[in-house]
């Protein structure tokens, strides 16, 4: 049972193919709000095995009666990531709610380190990973939020584990709290 109602809100969740993002924009459909699918891709659901791609996801939100679409874009470029703002713009009229989800701790060129502690990842790996996760929010809060002024709604999200301590790493790793107070900047 939802206790908000967002029937005639229009959102647009980053990341949402997959994961927490698919879950998160799911939920507000369900509570009555049309949403904007993304990804990086198409395909990038189906690579971890849990969507068949971005326009299915968008399929099931259509099945609830909402309106939906998918656009793929690499939110680590600006000019991709003001034209998915665009696009999420010219398909539902407006924007009241976007979800910065899009990120991840995977380098562009290793992978997932084990245990996850940043001391093996390779130096431009770390510029990937704060492209990802810092800089995508602050592109989509910088485009959608010129048209977003009134309505405030923005919502940025972190791992869980980046904010909590990592019992198994040998240094502290702390989360950049700033992408939680994008909202205010607006």
């Amino acid at each position: 049972m939802h206790t908000v109602d967002l029937t005639g809100k229009r959102a647009l969740v980053t990341g949402s193919s997959r994961g927490l993002g698919r879950y998160y924009a799911l939920h507000l459909a369900q509570a009555g709000a049309d949403v904007i699918i993304h990804d990086v891709h198409e395909h990038a659901a189906a690579e971890f095995g849990e969507a068949p791609s971005g326009p299915a996801v968008a399929e099931e939100i259509r099945a609830l009666g909402r309106q939906s679409a998918f656009f793929s874009a690499d939110l680590t470029d600006p000019a991709q990531a003001e034209r998915l703002v665009q696009q999420a713009l010219t398909t539902l009229g407006r924007l009241d709610i976007l979800v910065n989800n899009a990120g991840g701790d995977i380098g562009c060129r290793t992978p997932r380190p084990d245990p996850n502690d940043a001391l093996d990842i390779h130096p431009d790996d770390i510029r990937c990973v704060l492209e990802r996760n810092l800089f995508t929010t602050m592109y989509t809060c910088k485009y959608a939020g010129l048209h977003m002024r009134e309505q405030r709604s923005v919502i940025s999200l972190s791992k869980l584990a980046l904010s909590m301590p990592q019992p198994r790493a040998p240094l502290p790793i702390t989360h950049a709290a700033w992408p939680s107070n994008c909202g205010r900047m607006m």
